[in-house]
């Protein structure tokens, strides 16, 4: 499949496809790489054809302009991607907003969800061990992954988990860190959201857990990394979770309103959301780790979008809205071409001339470290040693590369952040970043 820029023409041909496999496709879109807006139109299109989904027929259109408005896009403005790493990442991200972008134009259902307060449900102890520890969280080695709906078997790379200093994370992002303490119930299932912190670079993780007495039919568990989704299928309740920036005056989504004007804010990508260790048959510990494309400062509200879906038609929504508190500030490091990251306990920002000349091209023998004062190294991301330790990454319009850190790191014992890899015109990276 050729890469298209155009997002009216739908060269693509799939009226020889099943509906079932049309659905498979949809399910798995873009699988880890850039969205190709071209395809997606075609498969919008040619789904919304066929005589068992005529419900969607008349709003394809509008499904194309809610997926773009979810993720924050305007047809004038530089499209952001999710930068392409090893494909150990399910389709989470893109998938989940297409399945909103699908079902959000059919009838809605009579919405039974209702938001609650909630009992505090984790101690600020337990949050840092679950987020930047190895207890809630396990690390594991590289493994083969079965593509789903391919024969392809993938290697994906070892994640590491390490013990958290508890009175040094209650020290770095205490100040800054947000007691939600709020239910929504909605389609059988209960979402309590606990604690969340971001910071500068629009890096952060959030908490929640998810319940539902008849259990998780829908539920699909990646055994090896821990992270999950949930199919859709006819008969049975699928719930959506997705994160938001918005200001405090944007509508909300129980509000009226056509669909062209939801997305005034920035969509936020979690790729991955870990399940913890333990939990039961109906009641999971989620960790979102999340990612904002713009800047988190011009935002003063995160909006948690719940939503429960039952095919073929049966739809509820409800929103919570979350004030930001104060962003956990980040740490400047440059190089001598001019280069710069921004390294906070969450994460890192990397912009370089380098990046804006390539264009989001993917980097080969990536090699991003960060050195500490003690002699020790935090391995972000290694090719050569097969590991990711980042929990989110993304570029943004300007280039910038994000990612979100594994473990907690503090700023102030960095001593360099190196970057390394090459282009395939041959472009050698080599940075050296220092305060």
């Amino acid at each position: 499949m050729f890469p298209h820029d155009s997002r009216e023409k739908t060269p693509y041909v799939l009226k020889d496809l099943t509906t079932a496999e049309l659905k498979a496709l949809i399910d798995q879109f873009p699988g880890g790489q850039k969205p190709d807006y071209a395809f997606l139109s075609a498969l919008l299109d040619e789904y919304a054809s066929r005589p068992e989904v005529q419900s969607i027929a008349k709003e394809a259109d509008a499904a194309q302009a809610r997926l773009m408005a979810t993720l924050g896009l305007n047809e004038y403005s530089e499209k952001p991607v999710v930068r392409k790493k090893h494909p150990r990442l399910s389709a989470a991200l893109v998938a989940a907003i297409l399945v909103v972008a699908l079902l959000g134009i059919t009838a809605f259902a009579d919405s039974s969800g209702f938001i609650s307060a909630a009992s505090h449900t984790i101690t600020e102890s337990a949050w840092f061990q679950a987020v930047f520890g190895n207890n809630a969280i396990k690390g594991t080695e590289a493994n083969d992954w079965q593509v789903p709906y391919k024969e392809d078997v993938l290697k994906r790379p070892a994640m590491e988990r390490v013990s958290v200093d508890e009175e040094l994370a209650d020290k770095l992002l205490g100040p800054q860190m947000v007691d939600i303490d709020k239910a929504v119930t909605i389609g059988g299932y209960t979402f309590t959201f606990q604690s969340f912190v971001m910071d500068e670079n629009g890096l952060g993780v959030l908490t929640y857990t998810m319940e539902n007495h008849d259990g998780f039919q829908a539920l699909r568990i990646d055994e090896d990394y821990k992270t999950f989704s949930f199919d859709l299928e006819d008969g049975i309740v699928s719930p959506n979770i997705y994160f938001e920036l918005i200001s405090s005056n944007s509508p909300t989504n129980n509000q009226e309103q056509s669909l062209g004007e939801r997305g005034e804010g920035s969509a936020l990508i979690d790729d991955k959301s870990f399940l913890a260790e333990g939990g039961s048959d109906t009641e999971k510990q989620v960790i979102a780790y999340l990612g904002s494309f713009d800047d988190p400062g011009k935002y003063d509200t995160l909006r948690i979008n719940c939503s429960s879906f039952e095919l073929p038609h049966s739809r509820e929504e409800l929103t919570l809205d979350v004030p930001l508190s104060d962003l956990v500030p980040a740490a400047a490091f440059c190089s001598e071409d001019g280069s710069m990251v921004q390294v906070s306990p969450l994460g890192i920002r990397v912009s370089s001339p380098i990046f804006e000349k390539h264009h989001g091209q993917n980097i080969s023998n990536q090699e991003l470290v960060i050195h500490f004062d003690d002699g020790s190294e935090y391995v972000a991301v290694s090719d050569q040693q097969f590991i990711d330790n980042t929990t989110v990454g993304l570029l943004t319009s300007e280039w910038n590369g994000k990612y979100g850190f594994s473990r907690l790191v503090e700023p102030e014992k960095i001593t360099a952040v190196t970057l390394s890899g090459s282009y395939d015109d041959g472009t050698i990276i080599d940075l050296y970043f220092t305060p």
